[in-house]
């Protein structure tokens, strides 16, 4: 029976297959995470995907909430076009 295989999984798994510091030099395959987590190989490629897409996301997320305030500022700078 396969574990569930959660977001900490997902994380873990993105960051043995993404951060050289952690892997020290060892090649990791997606099947030996899957292994370790009780979970099949195209399941650990699916999260460690997803986890890609959420790190990505928030990335974006923190890029438009530092530009607010700018955009904010910029459009007080506008004409009152009504």
């Amino acid at each position: 029976m396969q574990q569930k295989f959660t977001d900490k999984h997902k994380m873990l798994a993105y960051i043995m297959m993404n951060d050289p510091s952690v892997r020290q030099n060892k090649t990791i395959t997606q099947n030996e995470i899957a292994s370790l987590f009780g979970v099949s190989q195209s399941t650990v490629a699916k999260g460690i995907q997803e986890m890609g897409y959420k790190i990505q996301i928030n990335n974006l997320q923190k890029q438009v909430a530092s530009l607010t305030g700018e955009a904010m500022d910029l459009i007080k700078k506008l004409p009152f076009l009504g």
